[in-house]
């Protein structure tokens, strides 16, 4: 073994320029070959590099009004947990195109977690007071630029006009139409116009976690749901986390809204199922109308 060893030193040695030339040739290909991986995947999954830019919440949960998020940070395997932000489901009305919509009330500083990469225009703003930001793949689909005048209409039948001033991408959920409904980021001001009924909007909170695998979302959305919707009898109160939605694997739906399994493929996967990870389906559904999803 030291025979060889020495061996190849002498014959580096000897044709010094050449090793190096050979050095160069394979980092050069390694090099070439990672950033050609690394360009593959982006192109492939466009989804997961905006998870990332976007620092995107592995979990999102929808809370009934006034429930206390405190307690998500005592969930076992959450990391960090995000501001809570309500949320209302409307309706965009153009002419006789109708298209459903969730606003989402916030501040003029994004969130920290799955905080909107804008694309055009500028973020909310208290100068512009019936500005909105629409999520990108949603604008194109329904031809909606800056300075558009849009209207939605609210479940009880409010009309509330507002203006474009920003278009951003989300990873919050997949693109738009496959993935619906459209999102649209607004004042808190004009969310109470579309709802003026607080008890009726949702709480969202992103989750960030250990674990972000399949399974590990996967136990985490069950801790969720189990720790808020705990009961003893069928006269417990109604549920008070609405939705689960699990971006490592699938959207898990207690209320059997969507396809009526409870599931939902994430945009870059198939669609996956385990028993051990069902959520209990103890109540009739109680607001689907008002989450903002069809």
């Amino acid at each position: 073994m030291r025979g060889a060893i020495r061996w190849v030193r002498a014959d580096l040695r000897a044709h010094r320029g050449q090793s190096v030339t050979t050095v160069a040739v394979v980092a050069g290909v390694v090099a070439a070959l990672v950033l050609a991986v690394m360009l593959l995947e982006g192109a492939l999954n466009p989804w997961q590099q905006l998870f990332n830019r976007t620092r995107g919440a592995d979990v999102l949960v929808y809370l009934a009004d006034g429930t206390q998020a405190s307690q998500l940070r005592s969930i076992p395997g959450v990391t960090a947990v995000g501001d809570p932000y309500d949320a209302a489901a409307a309706t965009l009305v153009q002419g006789a195109q109708k298209s459903p919509v969730q606003v989402r009330g916030m501040t003029p500083t994004p969130p920290a977690m799955s905080a909107p990469l804008m694309v055009a225009g500028s973020w909310l703003r208290a100068s512009q007071p019936r500005g909105v930001v629409i999520e990108a793949s949603f604008a194109a689909a329904i031809h909606v630029g800056i300075g558009d005048r849009i209207v939605l209409d609210g479940v009880d039948g409010t009309t509330v006009p507002m203006r474009v001033t920003g278009i951003a991408d989300s990873a919050d959920q997949g693109f738009y139409p496959q993935w619906t409904p459209g999102l649209i980021w607004a004042s808190h001001t004009l969310l109470s116009e579309v709802e003026p009924t607080p008890s009726e909007t949702t709480e969202v909170v992103g989750l960030r976690l250990a674990d972000p695998s399949p399974a590990g979302t996967g136990l985490v959305s069950q801790e969720v749901y189990d720790a808020y919707n705990a009961y003893n009898s069928p006269s417990s109160p109604p549920l008070n986390v609405f939705l689960v939605l699990n971006w490592s694997n699938m959207l898990i739906d207690p209320e059997g809204i969507g396809n009526g399994n409870g599931l939902s493929a994430r945009p870059d996967e198939v669609l996956m199922f385990s028993d051990s990870i069902r959520l209990k389906n103890r109540y009739p559904p109680h607001k689907e109308s008002r989450l903002g999803f069809p």
